[in-house]
């Protein structure tokens, strides 16, 4: 596994926000700036544009506060820890996880979930199961050690962090969770990547 980035070694690698900004360009477009809704490379900025409520350094940072952080941060916290507003901490932490959905890594190997019939309809994993009821916690590589480690943490975050999550945005911190786990042997400046090339729209 990979060694975890420090908050020093973070803010050495971006001391402004113009180092931030160049990185997650680079990240983003990697063969030049293109316009996010038609494609075209001729993009500029306009003068008349609104400025922006944050910059780079905050996206990055925000970028290594939920990728590295195994339960999550809130948006309250974000919005303390960032400078920011509430609104603008919630709006960064749902652009963050809903790039998880475009930039998904699907677990490796066999999927090693216990009998339950819920199991049976994952047609695209390789499924190996261990009869509970039986007394079998274990059978070599298979066993389910892993989901309830994952399950485990997922709850931990959803009630020590989150408190309170809304079914409209279930989806979201689950594809979070789930994200944080198949990137955990990326070194962080992978990970925080792996998110800024998945990002969508306008960002």
């Amino acid at each position: 596994m990979s060694m975890p980035l420090t908050l020093p070694q973070l803010f050495d690698r971006f001391p402004d926000d113009a180092a931030a900004e160049g990185w997650l360009v680079g990240k983003r477009w990697p063969d030049g700036v293109r316009c996010p809704s038609c494609d075209a490379d001729d993009v500029q900025a306009r003068p008349t544009r609104k400025p922006q409520p944050y910059r780079g350094r905050v996206w990055v940072i925000a970028l290594y506060l939920l990728t590295s952080r195994p339960k999550g941060v809130s948006s309250r916290q974000l919005h303390r820890d960032l400078g920011i507003s509430y609104k603008a901490a919630w709006y960064l932490s749902h652009r963050i996880r809903e790039a998880y959905r475009t930039a998904p890594v699907r677990c490796q190997g066999p999927a090693d979930t216990d009998e339950a019939a819920a199991y049976r309809g994952l047609s695209a994993y390789r499924h190996a199961s261990v009869h509970h009821g039986g007394g079998e916690y274990g059978r070599g590589p298979v066993h389910t050690n892993r989901i309830e480690s994952f399950w485990a943490l997922f709850k931990r975050g959803f009630r020590g962090t989150y408190h309170s999550v809304s079914p409209k945005h279930l989806h979201r911190y689950a594809r979070e969770f789930e994200g944080r786990h198949n990137h955990k042997a990326d070194g962080a400046l992978q990970h925080m990547a792996c998110l800024v090339q998945g990002m969508e729209g306008s960002g």
